[in-house]
């Protein structure tokens, strides 16, 4: 896929922010979703062994 064809492909899907994903989340509000990758979904770790899981994932 040419650059040019992403950026068109961006535009349709996303057409009130720039082509930058760390803006995605202020522009479409409604949609936005965060994905916790520690276990139980915790949002800091608690412990050691958390840290570890979170720095190897």
């Amino acid at each position: 896929m040419a650059g040019g064809d992403l950026f068109g492909l961006w535009q349709r899907r996303w057409p009130l922010c720039p082509p930058l994903a760390a803006g995605l989340k202020h522009a479409y509000r409604d949609r936005w979703v965060r994905f916790h990758s520690l276990p139980g979904s915790k949002r800091y770790p608690d412990t050691a062994d958390e840290y570890t899981f979170l720095s190897s994932s």
